[in-house]
């Protein structure tokens, strides 16, 4: 239970993280990063613009299986991963849904593409994920 509460509260730091950094608009470049808003209408790295329904479909679906999925899942690391998909999932879907492009405002200053800490959410949690399962493949 203690391991699910933390769980549970690492997701949501970083969702409120994200969303916070969304609203407060901080303009700037320190050391590797810069931050400064962008309007994304698309995937990541602004593929596929203009299919926002497809990813509103996907989202809502994404969030409901990792939520099946989570109770069934007995690795923390791939429910901590479950944990993080669903914290970047639901703040891009929020934005997605409020505004029709989703807030991105991280770039490193040696590359073009901006990012939002949703998108490194799922990364993240798409790797404990696997990582949890290889792990602990025989636990699901």
């Amino acid at each position: 239970m203690k391991k699910n509460l933390q769980i549970i509260l690492i997701a949501f730091l970083v969702f409120a993280i994200d969303r916070i950094l969304k609203i407060a608009g901080i303009q700037g470049c320190f050391t590797l990063l810069c931050f400064s808003q962008s309007r994304n209408t698309g995937a990541a790295f602004g593929l596929f613009p203009g299919a926002m329904w497809v990813f509103i479909i996907a989202a809502i679906a994404v969030i409901f299986l990792a939520l099946f999925y989570y109770k069934k899942i007995k690795s923390s690391m791939a429910r901590l991963g479950l944990a993080l998909i669903i914290a970047g999932t639901l703040s891009n879907f929020i934005d997605r849904a409020a505004f029709g492009y989703v807030i991105d405002y991280i770039r490193f200053i040696f590359h073009s593409n901006l990012f939002n800490i949703a998108d490194l959410s799922n990364l993240a949690g798409a790797l404990l994920l696997l990582m949890g399962l290889r792990k602990k493949k025989k636990k699901i």
